[in-house]
């Protein structure tokens, strides 16, 4: 119960610094990139809080689980795609536009807004759709069961679209902040405290499952290329990402912030990776 009063103070004050933070809503670019006015600093906080999601709560920590560490190949994906976007993030954020369909569309006609915008509709019903069941599984996992799923899905994408609505990326910029800078803080704080409890390293050395391959674990080369692939392609093409490119003050900013960005990434996702390997050998045949 403790678990639930917490989470429900906490976003109840997440709503209510968005729905102050709307009252400074003046105009489209306002609420679709907070006046192009975000710095670097605030910029790597969203962009972090963005990137990890529950995808890695679940999946990532599954194939941890069951691959060690072998499926950091998958996250892999993601880390060269936001190497490659360093690259291109200030000139992303000279176009000056609200989307990538915009981008397109300033690039080459009309018909590539088009079909760049529905094939944005087609792969975020899939995005949106299991971020909404994973949040649901960990608000019903805190609840120990007293929310069920369902309910807990429906509770998340009502929050998800309330929160996103007061003001748009202003209100999300800024407590994304907060959201990365206790992500980080959460999964570094945990790994020390999941290793005493294993028994230490030599133990769970000693206790995690023997992999067939020192890189591919029990993976084959087709299946980690598999999960190399899409979140390569996820990173380069994720609009989310580039909004934030484009609520940037400048391009120096853009660039700068896809650093700290890859840091806190990688960081993370070791961590997380880790925290799964380390339960694999507490927790066996989940």
């Amino acid at each position: 119960m403790a678990y639930i009063i917490t989470i429900a103070i906490y976003l109840s004050l997440l709503l209510g610094v968005g729905i102050k933070l709307s009252f400074k809503i003046k105009n489209q670019e306002d609420f679709m990139v907070a006046g192009r006015k975000l710095t670097a600093p605030i910029l790597v906080g969203t962009l972090l809080a963005t990137w990890i999601g529950s995808g890695d709560i679940f999946s990532v920590a599954d194939l941890s689980y069951n691959h060690g560490f072998s499926s950091l190949i998958g996250s892999a994906g993601g880390w060269i795609g936001i190497i490659v976007i360093f690259f291109i993030a200030g000139r992303v954020r000279h176009f000056g536009q609200f989307t990538v369909p915009d981008i397109l569309e300033a690039r080459y006609n009309k018909w590539a807004r088009l079909l760049a915008t529905i094939t944005t509709i087609i792969a975020y019903i899939t995005i949106v759709s299991y971020q909404f069941r994973g949040g649901g599984w960990v608000v019903n996992i805190i609840s120990d069961g007293m929310i069920s799923n369902e309910t807990a899905i429906i509770f998340v994408t009502i929050f998800v679209i309330l929160y996103t609505l007061t003001a748009g990326m202003l209100s999300v910029a800024y407590l994304d902040v907060i959201n990365g800078i206790i992500i980080l803080i959460g999964v570094s704080l945990a790994l020390p405290f999941l290793i005493h409890s294993a028994g230490g390293l030599a133990t769970i050395s000693a206790n995690v499952t023997p992999r067939a391959h020192p890189v591919l674990g029990n993976m084959t080369w087709i299946k980690a290329i598999g999960y190399l692939i899409p979140t390569l392609l996820l990173a380069l093409g994720n609009g989310n990402m580039y909004q934030r490119f484009f609520s940037a003050k400048n391009e120096r900013e853009a660039r700068k912030s896809v650093v700290g960005w890859i840091v806190g990434v990688v960081i993370i996702g070791v961590a997380l990776q880790s925290l799964a390997v380390i339960g694999s050998s507490i927790f066996k045949g989940l």
